[in-house]
């Protein structure tokens, strides 16, 4: 029998959110680790239980306009919490010692050092008198900055002087992960290296020290074109907790392991570098108060290289008999200062106070196919990425000692299942989308976690995890393709039954599931959970179609749905061909209706002032104020029909053959314009959202006969259930503005300063928790959104915005001809309640061939056609912005098809046979419907894998054309074998004339991984 010991320490995890809010307005949290209890679960992605992220930030008393997300457990997350003029993320979570530690990183943008964020500043751990609370050291902003140097020049490179865009790609009740990426890396005079760097910080609860890691992508640089070292993560940290304290000892490890022997640390300290070493390593420490700050790699060297210079000449030596060479000169004992292989504050000396410290790697490390590996052992390549991760050490002398030793241990165990299947491979680091084997197997040095993917249906894993006789404390798995919603029962270690909360903690995020094991780990251990046979899953409802209601007097087409937490949502549509009760002509949702997380039913109803009686109708103004200002869907009567209906998804369709001017007779009758419009709304199963597109055919007016703009989809609902005012509003354009008070009014606050990537409008309410919005489903880049002059604030707040005709001194926000999209701006003053939602874009967008798009520096053309396609969501707050993350994240993947084949262009739009095809970028996502298009094989099957840009992709939709087969029963996902009605939810449908194939799949893809539908 094998010896087993195991350890259990003691590991309490209970959170409270007043203490979040204590140590948000404030440097340092509590210390109790007993004080926190019973918060509220906010999640910032949306998980496999559906938990949508929750927007606080208006009104909330924990953070300076900022988010709180906090998890139940072991671990916080609070954005935009402000700590001495700066604002960024505070992480706060349990160590393996059961007390509290933060860490705080500086978020993107220019921020109070003059620095672009994407850095640690500060860190707190230990109670008592041992509590220490670190900030940046002497000369140095923090820590965890990208810093390299050219070969060419030997000129410095860094993160610092770069704008980066912030992810949090992942989150749960007992872990974050917390995503940097900067596009370029520029040098101090503004000079760029092509050269994408992507950080990724990962905080465990259950583990004192987050891991780091860097990731560089020199691909748009071109091969072996740039020639960079590493000495990320650089930077420097007080790590005693108190300013001019001496550095009295360093080490690093490569092959072997080098240590001083005198203190403090000068050029004359005496060494040994003659012991073998396994993982690579980089420390320094003060004796007087008992403190250490250090580096220390997830892989072993022989994976992963570290070091660089020419003092390998020196392994196996001491000071006292050490190698005389260029760079290990007579006159002093330590190593001439460019030849230590870890940078640390050797440029300082003789200061012994300073506290640098960076990582080491040859050049060529970042950007060659080949490079030296310190100590010219070898070569390995650096082109077209170059990524590791590395632990970052604070604490007292030997924490470093010891996550070598754990890191030893991770990088030594083996992992067998016998239900389930060990990960043998994943992405090669963070940000990439390649994969890379696992070694030993199981083991992601990405996270450094132990990964099994569980059994399809049960969710049941049973793996035997041998430590090779050493120690591992509170090894961390990640259970990946987590099928239920239900946390693990029946958890043993060997034929011990485990008590969550006592001797483990669950993670939830999306379908993976981060196991926390609150033991010591000392020899062979079997663990199992959910080994008991499940009931069978039961198969959620498709969509339903109530034809002809009379919902209020609005006879209506009501589409019901089930959502992502399997809750029934429903639309009414209301029929175009006759005059409605608003002596209007229909085409719009008339009522809305879903549950709330409380169980209760919100709904959702048009018609606070009769003239919107829904949403989802177009509106445009013409340039000039022609025929009384607007013109709209509503105000002319058309058709309907059902394009098809699936057994999960629906398509609804209204069409005009004009389209109507608002008039004002007698001196202003009502005109009508040949202008077509066709609105489809798109239903699905397991979706929140609905998909709302349409196309304007301006073609009967001829080139340049129509000169307006487009506000549509646009009307309005009492998306909060009740007739009360809107607390605040928020878009996107090219940056993101959000209104910053507790409650909306011209003299609002807002913030301008984030950039964005995917349009979007939203509408909330604090007291309700209720939100509204539409996101587009393309990038600005390929289809601009907004409208007037706020542009040049672009990157302000109102505390320093520019003053202009559109932005006056009077009012804090912009008049409301200038807001970018139209929202509730002109009934604000006199009617606090109003709740209209459009979109908007320029003048000359709807029927001129050339218009400038919103900002004034680049034109598109809205003639002979427009099409537009949105994504509408209600929810509670937060909604919108998960589905703008969606979207964008939708942007990234990368579709390779191994059957069938990957589509790459559609028509721009619908209803018309003389549309004209555009490129789908990426290739397979195809915009005008928000899905992911292939069309499959003579045999009626798809197989591709989807690279998903180490992100998590939420419930994707998919639309296989020349479908000829019936539905299927069953699809693969990796390895995992999905069941219809429960895990996807296929319809087969006849569109267009075309037999088709819509797919929503029940799942959070994090790929690459391989999808196959039809085919083993």
């Amino acid at each position: 029998m094998p010896d087993v010991r195991v350890r259990v320490r003691p590991f309490l995890m209970l959170v409270s959110l007043g203490a979040l809010v204590a140590c948000t307005t404030s440097s340092l949290p509590s210390d109790d680790p007993g004080s926190w209890e019973g918060s509220t679960v906010v999640r910032e992605l949306e998980g496999a239980r559906g938990i949508p992220h929750q927007d606080v930030s208006n009104g909330s008393a924990a953070t300076a306009g900022g988010e709180i997300r906090a998890a139940t457990v072991g671990l916080t997350l609070a954005p935009g919490t402000v700590q001495n003029g700066f604002t960024g993320d505070l992480v706060t979570w349990k160590d393996t010692a059961a007390q509290t530690r933060t860490a705080f990183l500086v978020a993107p943008g220019p921020d109070a050092a003059g620095a672009y964020g994407g850095y640690l500043r500060s860190f707190t751990y230990g109670t008592g008198a041992a509590a220490r609370s670190i900030g940046p050291s002497s000369g140095e902003i923090g820590f965890g900055l990208v810093y390299a140097q050219r070969s060419s020049d030997y000129d410095t490179i860094s993160s610092r002087y770069v704008q980066s865009t912030r992810t949090v790609t992942s989150l749960g009740s007992n872990h974050a992960v917390i995503q940097y990426v900067f596009p370029v890396l520029k040098t101090s005079s503004g000079s760029i290296t092509p050269v994408k760097a992507t950080v990724q910080w990962t905080f465990v609860a259950g583990r004192d020290h987050p891991l780091f890691d860097i990731t560089y992508d020199s691909t748009s640089a071109g091969v072996d074109v740039v020639e960079l070292d590493t000495k990320t993560p650089y930077g420097g940290l007080e790590f005693t907790g108190t300013s001019g304290t001496t550095v009295d000892g360093i080490g690093w490890g490569d092959q072997r392991k080098f240590v001083t022997t005198s203190s403090p640390v000068t050029l004359q300290s005496t060494w040994d570098y003659t012991a073998t070493n396994l993982v690579p390593y980089v420390h320094a420490w003060n004796d007087a108060k008992n403190a250490e700050m250090g580096l220390v790699q997830s892989e072993r060297t022989a994976r992963h290289d570290a070091g660089y210079g020419w003092f390998y000449g020196n392994w196996g030596h001491t000071s006292a008999n050490r190698v005389v060479d260029g760079g290990t000169p007579a006159g002093q004992v330590m190593p001439a200062n460019w030849n230590w292989p870890f940078l640390l504050h050797q440029y300082d000396l003789p200061d012994t106070t300073k506290k640098r410290m960076g990582w080491g790697m040859n050049y060529g490390a970042v950007g060659k196919t080949s490079a030296w590996k310190y100590g010219y052992t070898g070569t390995y390549g650096g082109w077209p990425y170059e990524s590791y991760g590395v632990f970052l050490v604070l604490g007292p002398k030997a924490s470093v000692a010891a996550q070598i030793a754990q890191s030893e241990s991770l990088t030594g165990a083996t992992l067998t299942a016998s239900r389930g299947t060990v990960v043998t491979s994943g992405p090669g680091g963070a940000g990439r989308t390649d994969s890379v084997a696992y070694s030993p197997a199981g083991y992601d040095p990405l996270y450094a976690t132990f990964d099994v993917q569980t059994e399809a249906s049960s969710g049941a894993v049973v793996m035997t995890f041998d430590p090779k006789s050493t120690s591992i404390t509170n090894p961390v798995f990640r259970i990946v393709g987590y099928p239920l919603a239900n946390d693990p029962t029946g958890v043993r270690l060997g034929t011990t039954s485990l008590v969550q909360g006592t001797d483990y903690e669950v993670s939830r995020d999306g379908t993976a599931l981060w196991f926390i094991l609150k033991k010591t780990v000392t020899g062979v251990v079997t663990l199992g959970m959910n080994e008991v046979a499940s009931p069978p899953p039961v198969a959620w409802p498709g969509v339903a179609i109530d034809g002809a209601q009379n919902v209020g007097g609005y006879l209506s087409d009501v589409y019901r749905w089930r959502d992502s937490q399997n809750k029934e949502r429903s639309a009414a549509l209301v029929r175009n061909d006759a005059v409605d009760p608003a002596g209007l002509y229909g085409g719009y949702i008339r009522r809305f209706t879903y549950v709330k997380s409380d169980g209760t039913t919100l709904t959702a109803v048009g018609g606070h002032k009769p003239e919107h009686p829904g949403f989802g109708y177009t509106l445009h103004h013409q340039n000039g104020g022609q025929d009384r200002d607007t013109l709209s869907s509503r105000r002319a009567p058309g058709t309907y029909r059902q394009v098809f209906v699936g057994t999960h998804h629906a398509m609804h369709e209204y069409s005009w053959n004009v389209l109507r001017t608002q008039g004002e007779p007698p001196s202003y009758p009502q005109q009508d314009k040949p202008i077509k419009i066709v609105i489809r709304w798109l239903f699905s199963t397991a979706q929140d959202a609905v998909t709302w597109a349409h196309t304007i055919d301006t073609s009967g007016m001829g080139p340049n006969g129509f000169f307006g703009d487009d506000r549509s989809p646009a009307g309005e609902l009492a998306f909060d259930g009740v007739d009360g005012p809107a607390s605040g509003v928020g878009w996107g354009d090219r940056y993101r503005f959000k209104t910053t008070s507790t409650s909306l009014s011209f003299s609002s606050n807002w913030d301008y300063a984030q950039t964005n990537r995917v349009p979007y409008v939203q509408m909330w309410s604090n007291p309700q928790n209720a939100e509204m919005g539409a996101a587009q489903t393309w990038d600005w880049q390929h289809k601009d959104a907004g409208q007037g002059w706020l542009y040049p604030n672009w990157g302000h707040t109102s505390a320093n915005r520019l003053i202009t005709a559109g932005t006056p001194t009077s009012q804090t926000m912009p008049v409301d001809w200038n807001w970018t999209y139209q929202l509730n701006q002109f009934e604000l003053p006199f009617d606090p309640n109003g709740k209209r939602i459009a979109w908007s874009t320029p003048m000359g967008s709807t029927g001129q061939t050339s218009y400038s798009a919103y900002g004034d520096d680049k034109t598109s053309s809205g003639y002979p056609y427009t099409l537009r396609t949105v994504r509408v969501v209600l929810g509670a707050k937060g909604v919108t912005s998960a589905e703008v993350d969606q979207v964008a994240r939708s942007l990234d993947v990368v579709l390779s098809a191994v059957e069938g084949t990957v589509v790459t262009s559609g028509p721009k739009g619908f209803g018309g046979a003389a549309l004209v095809n555009e490129s789908f970028a990426p290739a397979g996502w195809d915009h005008v419907y928000g899905v992911f298009e292939l069309v499959a094989s003579s045999a009626s099957a798809v197989r591709f894998t989807m690279s998903t840009n180490d992100q998590d992709l939420v419930r994707p939709m998919f639309r296989i054309r020349n479908w000829t087969a019936a539905v299927p029963q069953a699809m693969r996902l990796g390895t995992q074998t999905l069941g219809k009605d429960v895990d996807f939810f296929p319809s087969v449908v006849t569109n267009e004339g075309q037999r088709e194939l819509w797919l929503t799949l029940n799942r959070t893809v994090h790929g690459p991984i391989e999808l196959a539908i039809g085919t083993p």
